[in-house]
């Protein structure tokens, strides 16, 4: 990655995901190359899901209703 993207793309939904299912499928964020807690990875990828929701389940609501 250019070194002006990889801030980019280490706050993005996907990574979050991915660095949490990496944690917790090897045991350790080490051994996945990872700085930090396992939480701090699941915590993170949870929050990203629940804010993805809150802002797109409306909208779809209101796409999907008739009239």
């Amino acid at each position: 990655m250019p070194t002006w993207m990889q801030p980019i793309t280490e706050h993005q939904p996907v990574t979050a995901m991915a660095n949490a299912v990496r944690s917790l499928t090897l045991g350790s964020p080490e051994l996945a190359g990872l700085n930090g807690a396992t939480s701090t990875y699941v915590i993170t990828s949870l929050l990203w899901r629940v804010g993805l929701v809150a802002v797109f389940a409306p909208i779809a609501v209101a796409r999907l209703r008739p009239g």
